[in-house]
């Protein structure tokens, strides 16, 4: 059960969307479907704010679908970059409304503070893509991908035109195709679960 909640936040339609503060910047938001055996069970919104030196990246999910039982999972991932440079993220987690992962991360005099669960430790690095940016930038120039949930770079590569294999954890690849620089569809394979993640056209 782990491992498919863990992938859910890889996977994780243009409107515009107003924020106080960002009335001079862009905003875009992604929607895509998620889908198990030809069924949709979820849907996710990946959402981008922009201005000249800040970009804020956010992806949203929610899925429901039969396993044992029945699961009801919410992941929310976020990122706010400044100069290209992870300034504070985190990831938030809950399934059948209790929470599961609750992480923080806040770039502090060259390294990042990891809160969790109130519990602190730190990573020495400087973070430029990390998994909150995977919908909205394809990872031409980079070799690896800041996992929020996992708290470590995982090695990302490319395998065909437009098309990434993720190497998680556990042995298994997510594969992201993108078309214009966004990505239009995630493969994340598990042991419990396989899922497709589908740009809504």
């Amino acid at each position: 059960m782990n491992s498919i909640l863990s992938v859910f936040v890889f996977a994780l339609c243009f409107f515009d969307l107003h924020r106080p503060g960002h009335e001079e910047g862009i905003a875009q938001t992604l929607k895509y479907d998620i889908i198990r055996s030809g069924r949709v069970v979820g849907t996710m919104n990946a959402s981008m704010i922009k201005n000249s030196t800040n970009v804020e990246y956010m992806t949203e999910s929610k899925i429901n679908m039969t396993l044992l039982v029945s699961v009801d999972v919410y992941n929310k991932v976020s990122g706010l970059f400044v100069d290209g440079v992870l300034q504070k993220g985190g990831i938030t987690r809950r399934v059948n409304g209790n929470t599961k992962a609750d992480v923080h991360l806040t770039l502090d005099k060259g390294k990042y503070l990891i809160n969790e669960y109130g519990n602190v430790s730190s990573i020495q690095a400087v973070i430029r893509y990390s998994t909150a940016c995977l919908m909205f930038i394809e990872p031409v120039n980079n070799k690896q991908v800041f996992s929020e949930v996992f708290k470590k770079f995982l090695v990302i590569k490319k395998i065909s035109e437009h098309k990434y294999a993720l190497q998680m954890p556990d042995g298994y690849q997510n594969i992201y195709t993108y078309k214009d620089g966004y990505c239009i569809e995630a493969d994340v394979r598990s042991s419990v679960a396989d899922l497709t993640i589908r740009l809504r056209k």
